[in-house]
């Protein structure tokens, strides 16, 4: 079911003040609805929509989608869409100037719009704001700390036209001015004033098809009746739109190791999009796939330097296309691009978190219902969880080390102090003058201050955003974690599958068919090797650093059947974390007892034998 569906015609009755959550699956027509059936009706009675996205790329895509849809309607003499749509990024509006310049902006058309509805009562000049991927200022806000100014200022938008000053007010807020001011830097703050209509003129709507972690923020801030922006306290709309969530398009194939990925694109011929965790990771990837002359671009948020990326995103956004057989991408494009292109249908994910994760697979769309999506992840291992969770351990230190002095209390957020909290801020930026030195002292502490902190009107803030994104961060990795105990090295494997609402069968036939695809390749990989040493002979002997080099070669592939496989040879395979341990040993030759065990588990017909002083015997038997 579309979002337009489930709305129907409801949006016409919405009323001012009204809070809107669309939660869909990508491919679920949301922008569709705001670009077509609310625009229309907002033009139809010169209303106005302010729109904000989380990429440049997204607001390209909006923009000539507002193009497309204006020059169907234009032949119904409808005045043009653009007269009543303005698109911004969230990004802009953290620069204070452009959020001054939105501001002002926002107030003339408020103007305009009462002015209109007094002398044309018939008239529904309503003032819409749309708020597209909402998710970001919780999911960007731990690489974006001011995801959460971007949030605050819009909200302080949204109250400027019904904060109420009467001219005794002003007149008494002229002659204390000059007690009321506070010198941040170079900033003079005014406490904004606490009074308020009790109306709201505005409509909101927020979007998004990981709406989460978000929607209890947003329903919070409108709860609320001691809230830092002074909401009013009529009780308004809130209500949630919702359409079916829907993979069953989606193969789930898994990959034991990165390092199988350039093989498996070399031998499939076909299509790709691969989005990775790690630049540097993107990068080798595809300076390996150029050697084996693979037409491949690799895409991050520094792509308007490089001229191939620039051509790769433009004719995406323009054709919805891919034009290389290989794209490699960071999170720069889990957002404003929808890819429909038929030849791709191979999709590797390698992020390990639900929202990122999801929107990476959204953005490529299959229109035929028997279609499928060729979904592939790596398995992650307990170490790998482990890692991660210790580093937001070290995260949260920081945090409770310096909570008391870096702003997070929105009593004393810089946008919205009040009056009574003067000498407070005035305390807290000679505490913050000395701390600054302590926490510039290290390249970690650096570290995390730019993953929770932002810097304004002279005062540093954690961002509360990204402590709440921390806090679901190491409660999902102490989660996954633990599941390593029922599940096993699979644990990651049964998560994304229920992200994707598959049935725990169907997660197990995904397992069993890459164990046994997996056994046939590196089955494949140790005969080919020990065949090529023997050559044509039937035994050699081995050196112990050919010995060891050996091991080092097959070292993935034994490391598979003894993680993977169940031996019936209970004797000598009964301690296999021992077996595992000693192999991955790079100093050590590989024991004729291991190799044997590893030989029978695969069930491979070599053998090796400790000539003592003399060297290995490697033979077929």
């Amino acid at each position: 079911m579309y979002i337009g569906d489930a709305i129907g015609n409801e949006y016409k009755k919405w009323e001012n003040g009204s809070t809107i959550l669309l939660n869909a699956q990508t491919g679920r027509g949301k922008t569709y609805f705001i670009l077509n059936t609310l625009l229309k009706y907002v033009t139809e009675n010169d209303g106005f929509i302010f729109y904000f996205v989380n990429r440049k790329l997204l607001k390209k895509q909006i923009e000539n989608d507002i193009l497309k849809y204006e020059t169907e309607l234009s032949q119904n003499a409808i005045c043009p869409l653009s007269n009543h749509i303005e698109v911004y990024t969230y990004q802009s509006i953290e620069n204070e100037s452009m959020y001054t310049k939105i501001k002002k902006r926002v107030s003339e058309t408020w103007t305009y719009s009462k002015a209109l509805n007094y002398s044309n009562p018939e008239k529904q000049a309503k003032i819409f704001f749309i708020y597209d991927e909402c998710h970001y200022f919780y999911c960007d806000s731990t690489f974006n700390p001011k995801t959460e100014m971007s949030y605050y200022y819009l909200r302080d938008i949204i109250q400027q036209k019904y904060r109420q000053r009467n001219s005794n007010e002003e007149k008494k807020e002229n002659e204390q001015e000059e007690q009321s001011e506070i010198y941040t830097g170079d900033k003079v703050l005014l406490p904004p004033s606490e009074e308020s209509y009790d109306t709201q003129d505005y409509i909101e709507i927020f979007i998004s098809a990981t709406m989460e972690h978000m929607k209890d923020r947003i329903q919070k801030d409108r709860q609320d009746n001691q809230n830092i922006f002074s909401f009013p306290r009529r009780s308004y709309l809130f209500k949630t739109y919702e359409s079916d969530f829907d993979y069953s398009y989606v193969n789930l194939n898994i990959l034991d190791d990165k390092k199988r990925i350039p093989e498996l694109i070399i031998k499939s011929k076909k299509k790709w999009l691969i989005f990775i965790d790690n630049k540097n990771y993107g990068k080798k990837l595809k300076d390996n796939l150029e050697n084996s002359k693979i037409d491949v671009s690799y895409i991050d948020a520094d792509y308007n330097d490089d001229e191939d990326a620039i051509q790769t995103v433009r004719h995406i956004t323009e054709t919805s296309l891919s034009n290389k057989r290989v794209i490699i991408s960071t999170a720069v494009l889990d957002n404003g691009v929808s890819i429909k292109d038929e030849r791709l249908r191979n999709l590797i994910i390698l992020v390990d978190n639900k929202e990122t994760f999801m929107q990476m697979l959204g953005r490529i769309r299959i229109n035929d219902n028997n279609e499928k999506l060729n979904l592939y992840i790596c398995k992650k291992t307990r170490k790998y969880f482990e890692k991660r969770l210790n580093t937001l351990k070290k995260l949260n230190e920081f945090y409770h080390k310096y909570e008391k002095n870096i702003l997070i209390n929105t009593d004393l957020h810089p946008l919205t102090f009040k009056e009574k909290h003067i000498h407070e801020v005035k305390k807290l930026i000679e505490k913050q003058s000395r701390l600054l030195n302590d926490i510039l002292s290290t390249p970690s502490t650096i570290n995390f201050a730019r993953k929770l902190c932002y810097s304004v009107n002279g005062l540093l803030s954690i961002s509360s955003f990204s402590i709440q994104r921390c806090n679901q961060l190491v409660k999902f990795y102490i989660d996954t974690i633990e599941r390593f105990n029922s599940q096993g090295e699979n644990a990651f494997v049964y998560t994304v599958g229920e992200w994707l609402g598959k049935k725990n069968n169907e997660i197990e036939k995904s397992i069993i068919i890459q164990d046994m695809d997996n056994t046939v390749t590196y089955k494949g990989n140790i005969e080919r090797v020990l065949s090529e040493k023997l050559s044509d002979k039937n035994k050699i002997m081995l050196s112990e650093d050919e010995n060891k080099n050996l091991k080092n070669e097959l070292l993935q592939d034994f490391l598979f059947f003894l993680n993977n496989i169940i031996s019936p040879v209970s004797e000598e395979t009964s301690d296999k974390k021992k077996i595992i341990n000693n192999i991955k040993k790079n100093d050590r030759p590989i024991s004729s007892k291991n190799f044997n065990t590893i030989m029978e588990i695969a069930n491979l017909p070599y053998k090796l034998t400790n000539k003592k002083n003399v060297g290995y015997l490697l033979e077929k038997v």
